[in-house]
């Protein structure tokens, strides 16, 4: 379980990452666009000039296309890789400017402005709700802080709670009220934008 939860944890980094980095990403592609060069050319400038990780995104689906992946293809990847709202929105833009025709730099730089509107909106939220985290993780810890000082207390006593079996059922009832605890305060104060 401890692999699965660290990969869990270092991919949802790297995606609030990829995340906080694609305005950036979304302007420089706009720029690249306005200087001439086509939509391929566009990525791969990305590529080179973005920092990690979005920059080895980029890099990824300039390499699929050089290789003979359309670019729908190639962006259809990136979503896979990275399954965000923003990238999403890029590959509907594209798609939409390459059949209407319309200014695709223009398109980028309405899209950079509104994920950065998002960005911003999304850090407000946990500002607001990291009281509420953190009284989550106190209430999590707490009864057992407070079985070991008990413990510690007045060992006679809780000793009754490891050796019989009125004692084994409190202890179960406890551990799974304190999930329940737990797992509701987390979801009152998850908020999805």
């Amino acid at each position: 379980m401890l692999p699965t939860a660290v990969v869990r944890v270092l991919r949802r980094r790297r995606l609030r990452t990829i995340a906080l980095q694609f305005p950036d990403g979304l302007d420089a592609l706009a720029m690249a666009l306005r200087s001439g060069l086509s939509i391929t050319q566009a990525i791969a400038v990305v590529a080179e000039q973005q920092p990690a990780p979005l920059a080895q995104e980029f890099a990824l689906v300039s390499r699929t296309q050089r290789v003979g992946l359309s670019l729908d293809e190639a962006l259809a990847n990136f979503t896979r890789r990275a399954p965000l709202d923003e990238i999403a929105m890029l590959i509907v833009t594209i798609r939409i400017a390459r059949e209407t025709g319309g200014t695709l730099a223009e398109a980028l730089d309405r899209l950079a402005a509104t994920v950065r509107r998002k960005l911003a909106l999304e850090g407000k939220i946990r500002a607001l709700t990291a009281q509420g985290r953190i009284q989550g993780i106190i209430v999590a810890l707490l009864p057992p802080f407070l079985m070991l000082a008990l413990l510690w207390l007045q060992p006679e006593t809780m000793r009754l709670l490891f050796t019989t079996p009125v004692g084994w059922a409190t202890l179960g009832a406890i551990g799974v009220l304190e999930c329940i605890g737990y797992l509701l305060i987390r979801r009152i104060v998850r908020i999805e934008i």
